[in-house]
């Protein structure tokens, strides 16, 4: 068929490698054709039509995502460049002759009798009669030329040449000068470009340059160069452009069918209760590699069409319509094999094929350990994931064809951080243990959602744990998953794990953090509640009876349940009286969770527990509560005596009095490592020695157990349940805490309360305590020289490091300035160094990781830069960073909201991000990510609001009839409950807290 091509590049794509295709007409199935209609970016969950240019990508037999991609280079640069270098010195030789050298290039004298026009140089450069003198008088050079005779003052302070800028053709024209001893020339270079820049990179030592130009083939010979500066320390000379210099852009095609998009596709019964086996025929280009949920089965030509070609598949498993995946591209791969012998592929730009390693490395550890872990195979022959540049959702799970955002997949060993490392890991162990929750087994409609993402957020961590033991995953759960589960569930406006959804359009919504954290978080509870072995075995029962079909949450409790009561390790009357059902409806069918109340009884050996829902505002009367609802709740405890073995026992009713020893005990601690998704409160007096315990020995309990100390206890005196005294007191403790988890969890309450305190006289007093307690610590930390191996004492450094910046201590600003200028940064501290070059620095250092934004070619290295350029101090720099945000050639939209999440937690620009929602909500925000999960992130943009007149501006500007919220409702409810909360917490607790820190 022949392909009518119209680019329109960078509109409305989400990453700057990419542009749409429109008008292709090359991809089809054996269907009856359709209306072309507009398109819809590849995303996770909803799709968000492009209204802003209507021209975008269309086809008239099958609706697929086609992007044009920056994929290889392509000869769109010419540098020309006139040069000379002159050797004064003379140096008398042996024989008489003199002789003028350097590195590179040497002139000899010789003596009359020798033959002139023999003359080499030892270096290769032959000398031979003059030719006609090239014209370099004059002074051309760019009146912007620099020289920096440091690295640190070099515009690229690598010494290694960036990779995304290569020569295809040197025209070198070289004129010599015996007499004078100097030569000139010029030279003519071809580029081929490989990535979007604004920087060549190329080296020159010793040499004068005259005169240089930066053309591209499509810029009429005009010359691009805006500065050139000769870096001494480094040898190179680098040309920046006044013009962004862009790859050849090519073809990818790639669907996203969840939730509920195949029908936009191609007929189908669209529902995951609707399961098929899926034949399928393509018809592509030749030269394109046309991938599928499963392998190929055999291809043919097309006669007449040498330029197409037939690829036919492999039958799939019986699945639903929204797991059906393919991708048209000119990708690279990596492939290994795992013990069972299962295909797996990872795919990538092939310029980034070099960071899919470590992916493939946990992919096929992950697999392995999921078959093991289950006991039933991976059904397929192959599993492909494949790294897109431009992709909404952080992964899609479609069965055999697993696609990814860059940003999840990609990792490079030298330049990728600890952080990084982290995520990959987690979210390919996610996505492959959706090849068993979710593909095998399928939920029988949304609202069981959890079942899906639930089930792989809690198994990514055993998977990731299992396929990279030296991350530790599965001991950081309750930081990652559990805490921030809870601050969700504890608002008004949150929903059960189980709700309604009675149409189509209401499940984008459902994809938030209810039914993944604490849905996982709920699933860590029965998994240490019953034991791994019998959570295990009932596992493998439900998928194994329900495997090939369809589920419901009850069906996952009567598996769980036989297990349970059928065990050896069933002992107790509590086990045989109360069924898994019972427990777990009470967490999946009610919204919000416990507050266990405790209270030491004068014997001190045992305690009486009380349980109520938590409110967001128990003393502040926001609303009235008037749920009353109780839950089952597995109490694992620890005492005085038993500082690191729990007990367990259960709470299953309102109140109950527990023994916790047959002695004495001088503290207590429920809730052990925090696997229980509960909040606790204790008597003043259990406070009073917990805190004691904690300040004369850290260790005396586990570092899971500190940190949910800080959690629980910030978070209730937050909402007026705990004295906000003994909060205070209990984090006076850390500065002896060395581990990286109690730092790390109060990080986000300091910087929480110092959101809330900003315009208030209290908040430099906060700022003064909160920098006395890292103090000492960050002053015995020495992250100088980590050895890579040594993941403890790397997630040390980087919270320590980390909390000691972002409570703007002078030594840790002074040590991330000395570092940026030297250009040597440990590259798990990168984050952190350049957000604090930005906060306290000048236009320079904004500038400076401006231009590193847009040419380095490592996707996570993107994402902590744009959070890094967001803190800057200054409102000129503000406002042009939300220009380039609301540009999506210069940002892709996807990182844009990033932008702007990341600048509303600046107190310079948070007014400035207001008033930029409001302009682009009706016409950009809502067009764009209305029916997405991403618009929850625009909203909590609002969540640093305090003031009533903020409140009421929110409130008028969304209310407002006829504005359209899409799937952001929910979210904006939970926007002005936090607002009001704030202001709460603003007229109830400020004049307590200044004394509080007025005293410390």
């Amino acid at each position: 068929m022949d392909k009518t091509e119209d680019y329109d590049v960078l509109t409305e794509v989400d990453d700057p490698e990419v542009a749409f295709l429109n008008g292709s007409e090359r991809l089809e199935f054996r269907l009856r054709p359709v209306p072309p209609v507009h398109s819809n970016p590849i995303r996770k969950r909803a799709p968000r039509p492009l209204q802003r240019r209507p021209s975008s990508c269309r086809s008239p037999t099958l609706w697929i995502t086609l992007l044009c991609m920056l994929l290889s280079g392509l000869v769109a640069a010419l540098t020309v460049i006139i040069y000379r270098r002159t050797f004064p010195e003379e140096i008398q030789a042996a024989n008489g002759a003199t002789s003028t050298s350097g590195p590179g290039v040497s002139y000899d004298t010789l003596p009359a009798d020798e033959d002139y026009g023999s003359t080499q140089s030892p270096k290769g450069l032959t000398v031979k009669d003059a030719t006609e003198d090239l014209d370099t008088s004059g002074d051309r050079t760019p009146s912007s030329l620099t020289s920096s005779p440091s690295l640190s003052s070099c515009d690229y302070q690598e010494t290694r040449l960036p990779q995304h800028v290569r020569p295809t053709v040197y025209n070198l024209e070289i004129q010599t000068s015996l007499p004078h001893r100097n030569f000139s020339g010029t030279v003519r270079i071809e580029l081929k470009i490989f990535q979007e820049t604004t920087m060549v990179v190329l080296h020159a030592k010793d040499l004068t340059i005259l005169f240089t130009t930066l053309t591209e083939d499509s810029s009429d010979g005009i010359n691009l160069v805006s500065r050139m500066n000769t870096c001494q320390a480094s040898s190179q000379l680098q040309l920046t452009s006044r013009k962004l210099l862009r790859p050849e852009a090519k073809t990818l095609a790639t669907t996203q069918f969840e939730d509920t998009f195949a029908r936009m596709a191609f007929p189908c019964f669209d529902e995951p209760a609707f399961k098929a086996v899926f034949r399928v025929k393509m018809v592509h280009d030749h030269d394109l590699l046309a991938l599928f949920n499963t392998p190929v089965r055999t291809t043919e030509d097309i006669a007449g069409k040498p330029e197409l070609m037939v690829t036919i598949y492999e039958d799939t498993p019986i699945m639903s319509t929204y797991l059906v995946a393919f991708v048209l591209c000119e990708f690279g791969k990596v492939t290994n094999r795992s013990e069972s012998g299962v295909e797996i592929n990872v795919y990538a730009v092939r310029h980034k094929v070099n960071q899919t390693g470590f992916a493939l490395q946990i992919a096929v550890a992950a697999l392995e350990y999921y078959e093991k872990f289950f006991s039933i195979p991976y059904p397929l022959q192959k599993l492909d994931l494949i790294a897109i540049p431009d992709f909404s959702a952080g992964a899609m799970e479609n069965w055999g064809l697993i696609t990814f955002r860059e940003q999840s997949m990609l990792f490079d060993p030298k330049e990728s951080s600890l952080s990084q490392m982290d995520l990959v890991s987690i979210v390919v162990a996610h996505e492959i243990a959706h090849q068993w929750f979710g593909n095998l087994v399928t939920m029988t409609w949304w609202d069981q959602l959890w079942l899906n993402e639930g089930f792989a957020t809690f198994m990514q961590h055993l998977g990731a744990d299992a396929a990279m033991p030296a991350l530790a995953s599965w001991s950081r759960m309750s930081h990652t998953i559990v805490q921030s589960a809870l601050t969700s569930d504890a608002l008004y406006s949150t929903h059960p794990i189980i709700a309604d959804i009675k149409d189509a359009s209401e499940v984008a919504s459902r994809f938030d953090e209810i039914s993944y954290s604490k849905g996982a978080s709920v699933l860590l509870m029965l998994y240490e509640s019953l034991s791994p072995s019998i959570f295990q075995q009932g596992v493998t029962n439900y998928l194994y009876k329900n495997k090939y079909g369809n589920a419901k949450t009850e069906d996952l409790w009567s598996s769980l349940d036989n297990a349970w009561h059928n065990s050896t390790l069933t002992q107790t009357k509590d086990q045989t009286e109360i069924t898994i059902k019972n427990i777990a409806d009470k967490w999946t069918l009610q919204p919000g969770f416990p507050l266990v109340t405790a209270t030491l009884e004068p014997d001190g050996k045992s305690i009486s527990v009380s349980q109520r829902r938590i409110s967001p505002s128990e003393a502040f009367a926001i609303r009235p509560d008037a749920s009353l609802e109780s839950w089952i709740v597995p109490l694992n405890y620890l005492t005085a005596t038993s500082p690191k073995n729990a007990t367990s026992v259960w709470l299953d009713q309102p109140a109950k009095t527990v023994v916790i020893g047959n002695v004495e005990q001088k503290w207590y601690k429920l809730n052990a490592r925090q696997t229980g998704f509960y909040r606790v409160n204790y008597d003043e007096g259990n406070w009073v020695e917990l805190i004691k315990a904690l300040k004369e020995d850290p260790e005396v309990m586990s570092a899971e157990d500190r940190a949910n100390l800080l959690d629980d206890a910030f978070s209730l005196a937050r909402i007026g349940r705990v004295n906000l005294t003994t909060a205070f007191s209990l984090a006076s403790y850390l500065t002896k805490e060395r581990h990286f988890l109690p730092w790390s969890t109060i990080t986000s309450y300091f910087d929480g309360a110092e959101s809330i305190l900003f315009e208030t006289e209290v908040f430099l007093k906060f700022r003064k305590w909160r920098q006395d307690l890292i103090q000492p610590v960050f002053a015995a930390l020495d992250c100088s020289a980590v050895p890579s191996d040594n993941i403890p004492l790397r997630r040390q450094c980087v919270h320590i490091f980390g909390e000691a910046c972002h409570a703007d201590l002078p030594a840790c600003i002074e040590s991330s300035r000395r570092m940026f200028s030297k250009g040597d940064i440990p590259v798990d501290l990168r984050s952190v160094v350049y957000r604090t070059v930005v906060k306290h620095g000048s236009e320079v250092e904004w500038n400076n990781l401006w231009e590193k934004y847009r040419s380095t070619q490592i996707a996570s290295e993107k994402t902590i830069i744009l959070g890094a350029l967001s803190t800057t101090q200054n409102i000129l720099l503000v406002e042009r960073f939300l220009k380039y945000a609301s540009d999506p050639t210069v940002i892709r939209p996807m990182e844009s909201t990033h932008v702007l999440l990341g600048l509303s937690m600046n107190f310079v620009a948070r007014d400035a991000v207001w008033r930029t929602i409001r302009e682009l909500w009706d016409n950009t925000l809502y067009v764009k990510y209305g029916d997405d999960p991403v618009i929850s992130g625009i909203f909590y943009c609002l969540h640093w609001m305090t003031s009533k007149r903020d409140l009421d501006e929110v409130k008028e500007f969304f209310y407002k009839p006829g504005r359209k919220l899409g799937s952001g409702t929910l979210a904006l409810s939970q926007a002005i409950e936090t607002i009001e909360l704030r202001r709460k917490f603003l007229d109830n607790s400020l004049k307590t807290l200044g004394d509080i820190l007025a005293n410390c």
